[in-house]
């Protein structure tokens, strides 16, 4: 199966939308946070490949995504870029200091990965372990 700009815009979109990056202002938010043009980022959003590979690489880092899989649509296995991991790990440290909830490392593992695959996973997870550990 061809990986075309199609698919390649309806990956990228997809791992945006799980990372909580507004559909709506998208090109802009991608422009100001690589210091691309909206031209530049709009393209992408439409599925074409970076002409400068490192401002693809830096937007890459800067999201969370594979650039492998982005530009070949095949993954190389897990993934989760420094940047992204580190988002992470603050957010899941930031829940336990305030609920006062002490995560094992497997448990944070398991939050992580969560929020990798689902930002809104993670979100929901968290409220509703909150809510029960509170009762």
């Amino acid at each position: 199966m061809h990986y075309d700009n199609k698919k390649r815009s309806e990956y990228l979109n997809k791992q945006l939308d799980k990372r909580g990056v507004a559909s709506w202002g998208r090109a802009s938010e991608i422009a100001r946070r690589t210091g691309c043009s909206n031209a530049t980022a709009d393209a992408w959003l439409k599925g074409s490949l970076p002409k400068n590979i490192q401002m693809g690489i830096n937007f890459a880092d800067e999201f969370g995504l594979d650039f492998y899989e982005w530009s070949t649509g095949k993954s190389r296995g897990a993934f989760i870029s420094e940047s992204r991991l580190t988002e992470l790990i603050h957010r899941c440290k930031n829940f336990e200091d305030k609920y006062n909830i002490d995560l094992s490392a497997k448990q944070m593992a398991a939050l992580i990965s969560m929020g990798e695959s689902d930002e809104q996973s993670l979100e929901t997870f968290m409220e509703n372990l909150r809510t029960f550990l509170a009762k």
